[in-house]
């Protein structure tokens, strides 16, 4: 069966609105029906996308989250006030405390934001996580489809064995008969 090649334009609009987070966003179970292309293939296109646009994320520093704040987005959150009030203020003194972190560490924190991540990135971050989490879906569904095309193989390979072996007794016996 031929490869079926798609237009560059099309590859772009799927993944302009797979990754979108306004209201013409597509998941890639959405994507995939819309426009009867196999899930595993958008995925690929919406990694290599990014890949393009996020070359080398090995050169990023971790992010110095600041020690008692759960998550990145909650630390984004906290060094966004923080910035806001400003660092020397009483309200975000109270709220360091309330969060029981240092202000160095959301200094540091939202240094490192200013460096590495864009207000897009920020604002996509919603996106990219159920984005990742469908993939991470999809990924667990495969390897359950491995699974079970490996079992179906293993059970296949034996009656064959199987078959073999009889055939070949037949002949054996076929031989000593003639």
């Amino acid at each position: 069966m031929p490869r079926k090649v798609y237009p560059e334009s099309l590859k772009e609009e799927i993944c302009k609105r797979i990754m979108s987070t306004g209201p013409d966003h597509l998941s890639f179970s959405e994507a995939a029906k819309k426009y009867n292309i196999n899930k595993t293939t958008l995925q690929y296109w919406v990694s290599k996308k990014h890949h393009v646009l996020m070359p080398d994320l090995e050169a990023v520093p971790p992010a110095p989250v600041p020690s008692n704040i759960g998550s990145i987005l909650d630390a984004i959150a906290v060094a966004r006030m923080c910035e806001r009030q400003g660092f020397d203020s009483p309200e975000s003194g109270l709220l360091c405390r309330q969060y029981g972190v240092k202000m160095e560490e959301v200094k540091a924190f939202s240094s490192w934001v200013k460096e590495h991540i864009t207000d897009e990135a920020i604002e996509r971050a919603p996106t990219l996580l159920k984005t990742l989490n469908d993939t991470q879906a999809c990924l667990q569904n495969s390897n359950a489809e491995i699974a079970e095309l490996k079992t179906a193989l293993n059970s296949r390979n034996q009656a064959l064995a199987e078959v073999t072996t009889e055939l070949v007794v037949r002949k054996k016996l076929m031989t000593i008969l003639s």
